[in-house]
């Protein structure tokens, strides 16, 4: 779902002679070629033995016009059995993307990372918060689900189904600009859960 947009200088990260990369937005943007890149990285940790309690990741990568990932740079490191780690899966699955697209054609588009990683004190309250929506949300509760997923995103800004289901309310309360910026939001955290509702209500 990637249409041909108007971009501003903002969108550019850097021309080299004929190569231009692209910072990523809703407007351009790579996709990795399973279910969620954070959620791949997780799981490839966990298989070697590496946990977090707490700390955050900031990384940044290009996907080039091959679809091939490469040039990645951890800007904030949680330590280095972990960056390490995290070096190596990522170089393993860099043929696992589809390249960014723009007027149809595939371009090079720097990407970003943010793992966060909580205490138990600050997991729960949004643990506890997020189930209180979901319940609501499925009895299309959606002023009650609204309250919740406010609350519970205040603790974890991250979290992508939330915002989807955080959108959903806003439209069904008739705030169709507040429901586009939070599923605008799912597609920034790199994921395409949101984009048939993005296509189908955000033009």
């Amino acid at each position: 779902m990637q249409r041909s947009l108007a971009l501003s200088p903002d969108d550019i990260y850097k021309i080299k002679g004929t190569d231009t990369v692209f910072n990523s937005s809703q407007k351009i943007y790579a996709l990795f070629k399973g279910p969620d890149f954070s959620n791949y990285i997780s799981y490839e940790l966990s298989k070697m033995g590496i946990y977090v309690k707490t700390g955050a990741l900031q990384a940044t990568f290009i996907v080039n016009a091959s679809g091939k990932a490469d040039s990645l740079k951890i800007i904030q490191g949680i330590n280095a059995n972990y960056d390490k780690a995290y070096t190596k899966i990522f170089y393993a699955a860099q043929y696992k993307w589809e390249a960014a697209t723009h007027n149809g054609k595939p371009v090079n588009v720097l990407m970003h990372q943010e793992k966060k990683y909580f205490t138990t004190d600050e997991v729960i309250p949004s643990f506890f918060n997020a189930q209180k929506a979901n319940a609501a949300y499925e009895e299309k509760n959606y002023e009650v689900a609204l309250y919740y997923y406010d609350l519970s995103l205040k603790d974890k800004p991250d979290d992508k189904e939330n915002f989807y289901r955080r959108g959903v309310c806003r439209q069904q309360l008739g705030n169709l600009e507040g429901a586009c910026s939070d599923w605008k939001k799912v597609q920034s955290l790199n994921s395409s859960l949101a984009d048939a509702l993005l296509a189908k209500y955000c033009r």
